[in-house]
């Protein structure tokens, strides 16, 4: 324990007498060292560990005093908890709410036992000298959880204003809602009373079971008063409706709102999204962007759809840089050969060639396995019930025939059936498109491009030699 002599104890009568008999409202005097001190001993112990859910009152009990001192007229108490000074009584208890605010501020609101070092001070008049004691103390706080939902939707103009609407569902991982208290959502803004804005709220598993107004989620700030970021909390908490309204002006064409249940806070961003993203990953040498296949979404829409041969392991970005990226935690649901964790890369069980949909404003990431093959007359089987299979070239990026064809039609298809089939034209493939033709018997070699790696259209090769 640390000795330290302070002011005369007659200059603080004046103030030890204004004290209550709860708290020592008194500043803590300026002290130095005294070479000795006789007859005293003070020590601290700290409390059992204090679950926030279970405290009752306004204050709790963290340490309990103990001092023998020859000649003490009296003594108060101040503690230092995590670098903030709390007021104490002589029981050792401090305001519930101090405590929570600083353990939030430390660790956050998660419901997990936390320790905090603290230095409880004793100031111990004898005669007409005040005496500082200090001792440490640990104190373990468990804050109470706060409540999240499994599930947020949007109600409002993009769907209905029903506290039981549920067709907006928000994203979220497979975790447990306190290890990942994220929850995502993409939706187009809608203007339905004609005001230029789109009208929105929050709800949850809460609102829906109770099926009651006050139990909708608004923005803090205020009705129609959101901004890019802010703190949510239930209606029967707000002042007013505290709705959430975003411009319909042309600026946007999708909206991403984001919630951090944990905190309550949530962040709204405008998205417009590009007609590409690719896929670099160790299928393209040396994770390159600018060699990396690409998904194309025609309608601007954020559902990417195509076609890559994939390894182990890649990600997606914007452009052919990597200035912006889409990695696992950009998804909540995906095929089942894909796993990951947070912002790191999108693993894959199986390599093969896949057809992609990035359903970005969905959250969701699909994979089918393709093999390719020519079917038609053009293979002599004027039934079109030959398929001639193709073989991929992972150099080149085409799947691969070489072989004898007829004069006739053809056209390219996965995996021997027509759910995806190409045709159209030898410069354009389009998807379900028409028939394609060869000229004139003979040995061919045939190369089908659906990568997007050397060109934005899909195409095919077909060579005579």
């Amino acid at each position: 324990m640390k000795k330290i002599a302070l002011y005369a104890f007659a200059l603080l009568a004046t103030a030890f007498t204004a004290c209550t008999e709860d708290f020592a409202d008194w500043a803590e005097p300026q002290g130095f060292e005294q070479e000795e001190a006789i007859g005293v001993s003070f020590s601290a112990t700290a409390g059992a560990p204090i679950d926030m859910a279970t405290v009752t009152g306004e204050t709790v009990s963290v340490f309990t005093p103990s001092v023998t001192a020859e000649g003490m007229t009296s003594v108060s108490y101040s503690i230092n908890v995590e670098g903030t000074t709390l007021e104490t009584d002589g029981q050792g208890n401090v305001s519930v709410a101090d405590l929570t605010k600083i353990t939030e501020t430390k660790f956050g609101k998660a419901p997990e036992q936390r320790t905090l070092a603290a230095t409880v001070s004793a100031f111990i008049a004898m005669g007409d000298e005040v005496l500082k004691e200090t001792a440490p103390i640990e104190i373990k706080v468990t804050l109470v959880a706060p409540q999240i939902s499994n599930n947020y939707y949007i109600i409002g103009e993009p769907s209905a204003w029903d506290p039981t609407c549920t067709t907006m569902v928000f994203s979220h991982s497979d975790t447990n809602v306190y290890d990942d208290p994220i929850f995502t959502i993409v939706f187009a803004p809608v203007d339905n009373d004609g005001d230029g804005f789109c009208w929105f709220a929050v709800t949850d598993d809460v609102t829906v079971e109770k099926n009651d107004w006050k139990y909708v989620l608004g923005c803090m700030e205020g009705n129609g008063n959101n901004g890019e970021s802010g703190k949510i909390a239930r209606r029967l908490d707000l002042e007013d409706d505290g709705s959430f309204k975003i411009p319909v002006d042309g600026s946007a064409k999708f909206i991403k709102m984001t919630l951090n249940m944990m905190d309550y806070a949530y962040t709204i961003e405008k998205l417009n999204f590009g007609e590409y993203i690719y896929i670099p990953g160790d299928h393209v040498k040396d994770w390159n962007p600018a060699l990396a296949p690409a998904l194309a979404s025609p309608a601007f829409d954020g559902v990417y759809t195509g076609f890559a041969y994939l390894n182990t392991q890649f990600k997606f970005t914007h452009a052919r840089n990597w200035d912006n990226e889409y990695n696992y935690s950009s998804f909540s649901t995906y095929s089942d050969i894909f796993s990951g964790e947070g912002t790191g890369n999108i693993n894959v069980s199986t390599p093969g060639f896949y057809y992609l949909e990035a359903n970005v404003p969905a959250a969701s990431l699909t994979a089918t396995p393709t093999a390719w093959s020519i079917i038609g007359a053009a293979t002599g089987d004027t039934s079109w019930g030959t398929d001639f299979e193709m073989t991929y070239d992972n150099e080149t990026g085409a799947w691969v025939y070489n072989g004898e064809l007829v004069a006739g039609e053809f056209k390219f298809r996965a995996n021997k059936a027509w759910d995806i089939d190409f045709g159209g034209t030898f410069e354009e493939l389009v998807r379900g498109g028409g028939n394609l033709s060869i000229a004139e018997a003979g040995t061919y070699e045939v190369k089908l491009y659906l990568t997007r790696s050397t060109s934005d259209k899909l195409y095919c090769t077909v060579t005579k030699k």
